[in-house]
């Protein structure tokens, strides 16, 4: 057996095996790789996994669960044939309308809270996955840690107090340099709107990559790409607008494996809230699919399927 066809065989016993297990998403990024799919059987199990991720979206879609049938067609948009793309395609952008449509309804009801000061930055805890410093509110700025910064992105690092200031315009960041900042390699001298996966460097020390995972969210992520860390320590930084996504989906703000349910957080009327479609525990207390939030709440779904916990920033002293 020649060394190419070989490797045919071993990346299609591959996909089974991770289809066996039920990793559809295993299995995708295996029959995505050129020539797997282009040979029976790769290219029926293909056709096969591509409906079943079709028939997944549909389902999350009728229960409102935008961003797993998003993730699910992104999926199988990966793996489809060239003709069933551009119905894929549709599909997506119908998903998109609705979703923006829901969102709508939600702000009718109420204003969603962009002001930072109502809520003030956080940490989120999630057990098995990570700590994130939460800093929602239309503008952050981020400098050195002194003694009562006064600023929402407090650093271990020698720069100004005072360095870059993060601005939420309608539905990108602008960047506005307040010290020596660097965007892809180049000198940022003047205010500057960040394109999704873009590399930030603070005086040629701090660098995060800036992304915006979510399609139905403005809300950002950094993702540090040197030693430097906040104070409080994070494993990521989430700039929150209105939304965050916590779940399995590649598209969450934070990935979170073995979840079989979203966790959304978001703010409205200068309250936090949680929603998901698993039952919640707040606090030790049943809550229903929607709970309001304190900034030292405690969240539990199904039955223990997620925990996480909250602790404020300014229990800490770190913001004035």
């Amino acid at each position: 057996m020649s060394p190419k066809r070989s490797q045919f065989w071993t990346a299609t016993h591959s996909a089974i095996a991770c289809l066996w297990r039920g990793d559809c998403q295993g299995a995708a990024e295996i029959l995505g790789e050129p020539g797997v799919r282009e040979r029976w059987p790769g290219r029926w199990l293909a056709s096969w996994l591509s409906r079943r991720l079709v028939k997944n979206a549909f389902g999350h879609w009728t229960q409102k669960e935008y961003s797993r049938a998003w993730a699910e067609f992104t999926t199988a948009e990966r793996i489809t044939s060239p003709a069933r793309r551009d119905w894929l395609l549709a599909q997506k952008n119908l998903l998109v309308q609705e979703s923006l449509s829901v969102a709508e309804q939600l702000r009718a009801e109420g204003p969603v809270e962009t002001v930072r000061s109502a809520i003030g930055s956080f940490l989120v805890w999630i057990d098995g996955v990570g700590g994130y410093l939460v800093c929602p509110g239309p503008s952050v700025t981020a400098g050195s840690y002194v003694d009562q910064p006064g600023i929402e992105l407090p650093l271990q690092a020698d720069l100004r107090r005072r360095h870059l200031r993060l601005e939420l315009r309608e539905d990108r960041f602008l960047a506005t340099p307040l010290g020596p900042t660097q965007v892809n390699g180049q000198r940022l001298t003047q205010p500057a709107l960040l394109e999704d996966g873009a590399v930030l460097a603070l005086t040629g020390q701090v660098r995060w990559r800036f992304t915006q995972p979510h399609p139905l969210s403005h809300s950002a992520r950094l993702d540090y790409l040197s030693p430097h860390r906040s104070i409080p320590w994070s494993d990521a930084i989430l700039l929150m607008a209105e939304t965050l996504v916590f779940g399995p989906a590649r598209c969450s703000h934070v990935i979170c494996p073995g979840w079989a349910q979203d966790l959304i957080l978001f703010h409205r009327q200068g309250q936090l809230y949680a929603r998901s479609d698993a039952p919640l525990f707040v606090d030790g207390r049943p809550a229903g699919n929607v709970a309001q939030l304190r900034l030292d709440s405690s969240i539990r779904g199904g039955d223990g399927e997620f925990s996480v916990k909250l602790e404020p920033v300014l229990s800490l002293g770190l913001v004035s």
